[in-house]
């Protein structure tokens, strides 16, 4: 059967760790901060997104600054990974 869905996003999230500390984030990129445990603090930007946009639809983003809407649209044209969830684009 044909489906009209162009866009289907299901459990969406982009989470950001903020780091405490500028040397933590280097020291993470390269695996050397296993023994400590609060060196940065996770931001979620999106989480939780369910979304189906059919063929022929319209769709605005509206919200505050900050809400997540420039992050949601680099996600669906792929310029950055989701943390979680899956984008299906037909």
């Amino acid at each position: 059967m044909y489906n009209n869905n162009v866009i289907k996003i299901e459990n969406l999230g982009k989470m950001y760790k903020l780091y405490k500390n500028p040397k933590d984030k280097i020291m993470d990129a390269f695996g050397l901060n296993f023994w400590k445990k609060d060196y940065y603090k996770e931001f979620w930007a999106l989480r939780g997104i369910n979304i189906q946009i059919k063929r022929g639809e319209r769709v605005g983003l509206i919200g505050h600054n900050g809400a997540g809407k420039s992050t949601m649209l680099k996600i669906i044209i792929g310029n950055i990974q989701p943390s979680e969830g899956s984008i299906k684009i037909e």
